[in-house]
């Protein structure tokens, strides 16, 4: 009351959301580890991105995450927070993986050691009922197109009845994927495929 209104838009802007800072992350041991300051934790969902594309969400206030089975390379990841449709812009880190790339069998969704019809039902579970995600992601995706979709149960079918191919590594030997793509993850269990 009594004050310009230009005073009370700037009382307003100030009440706005406090985004996360200090994004870093670094290597080590096969482990990426992301860490961050959550000035206040003030917002809906956290995420961790890499080309544009969620690699991870986290949990309300925590400030920190581990990421696991990346190829070697340099990576570029981005934290967003977002409350109530508004998104923060991005703060960015950039770590580089050394050592040798994830191996897996392809097709073999589950991480089980086995390419067969639990596969396809793993897939589609994660597809369509709110399943878990495969831990190796190359590996569900076993039509190598870069996604998991239905036709990487398709292509397990085929492989499964009707002799169809896998690409390489192929579901009999473990290797590692042998094209680029966003699928940046693959956790495969070492006791199947040891490096």
């Amino acid at each position: 009351e009594g004050e310009a209104p230009c005073a009370a838009v700037e009382c307003l802007a100030d009440m706005g959301p406090v985004w996360p800072v200090g994004f870093a992350c670094a290597f080590s041991d096969g482990v990426i580890t992301f860490d961050w300051l959550n000035v206040e934790a003030y917002y809906d969902t956290l995420k961790i991105q890499q080309g544009g594309g969620d690699v991870l969400g986290v949990l309300y206030g925590i400030d920190s995450a581990e990421l696991v089975g990346l190829a070697p390379g340099t990576y570029t990841f981005e934290l967003v927070a977002e409350l109530g449709g508004y998104a923060s812009e991005g703060i960015t880190c950039e770590v580089e993986v050394t050592g040798p790339p994830p191996e897996f069998l392809r097709g073999d969704s589950n991480s089980d050691g086995d390419v067969d019809v639990a596969d396809v039902a793993h897939i589609l579970l994660y597809l369509f009922a709110g399943g878990e995600e495969p831990a190796c992601l190359d590996a569900g995706d076993t039509n190598d197109d870069g996604a998991l979709d239905i036709s990487d149960a398709v292509g397990t079918l085929r492989y499964l009845f009707a002799g169809g191919a896998v690409p390489d590594p192929g579901a009999e030997i473990c290797g590692p994927d042998t094209t680029a793509d966003g699928l940046i993850t693959c956790a495969y269990p070492e006791e199947i495929c040891p490096l």
